[in-house]
């Protein structure tokens, strides 16, 4: 009778265990939206009513995805953690006694503004690892970065590139030239901190206002 108690009891902690890690750390489902649900962004009049927008990998241009790509080097190769990077980033974190450096892949940073807080604590940052792994398995790398170009921050309350494009340029994302493209990637480091300063730079334009006509030298 003890030892089938003590069974009983280990049994019973085990499934709390368990139970306790797949809550933390199982990756919720992610609905990639389906052609029906995907809208292209011909103006920016949804972005000027408040409106979500969702625009396809395919809406977005080149040269925005090779330069957003070019401070991730290794999306198309890694599985959804820079090990590396994470292990340079720890150790400066101990070395400065601070939790200053991350190293989130684009992977990381998706999983981060869907199902996460910005909480910078350990525990966050293990159900970011965790999730971000489980994303690898179950998306297709251009469907982890549309996703991406989808929910992260470009701004106060501007999220996706959709809205980024409309608020920052007044145009879809399709119409950006490289300049503004950029100009757009070089917010997300640190949205709050650059996104007013290019709200400010291009003229403060308002959301699906008319483009400034390009300068020209006086005769």
């Amino acid at each position: 009778m003890r030892d089938h108690g003590r069974f009983v009891a280990l049994a019973a902690t085990a499934l709390v265990i368990y139970a306790l890690v797949a809550w933390l750390f199982w990756l919720p489902a992610i609905r990639v939206p389906g052609p029906g649900a995907v809208v292209s962004v011909p103006d920016c009049t949804k972005a000027a009513a408040g409106e979500p927008l969702v625009v396809p990998l395919a809406d977005v241009p080149s040269h925005l995805i090779e330069t957003l790509l070019q401070q991730e080097d290794g999306f198309y190769h890694h599985h959804g953690v820079d090990w590396n990077q994470l292990v340079r980033a720890l150790g400066r974190n101990l070395w400065e006694r601070r939790w200053r450096y991350g190293a989130s892949t684009l992977t990381m940073q998706m999983v981060r503004e869907l199902f996460l807080t910005k909480e910078r604590s350990i525990l966050r940052k293990l159900r970011e690892i965790a999730y971000a792994l489980q994303a690898e398995q179950r998306l297709s790398k251009d469907e982890i970065l549309e996703l991406y170009l989808n929910v992260v921050e470009w701004g106060p309350r501007i999220h996706g590139v959709g809205a980024a494009s409309c608020y920052y340029f007044g145009v879809p994302p399709g119409a950006l030239t490289p300049e503004e493209s950029a100009r757009l990637v070089a917010v997300l480091p640190s949205p709050p901190r650059f996104g007013p300063a290019l709200r400010a730079e291009s003229g403060g334009q308002r959301i699906g206002g008319p483009r400034p006509a390009p300068a020209t030298d006086a005769q």
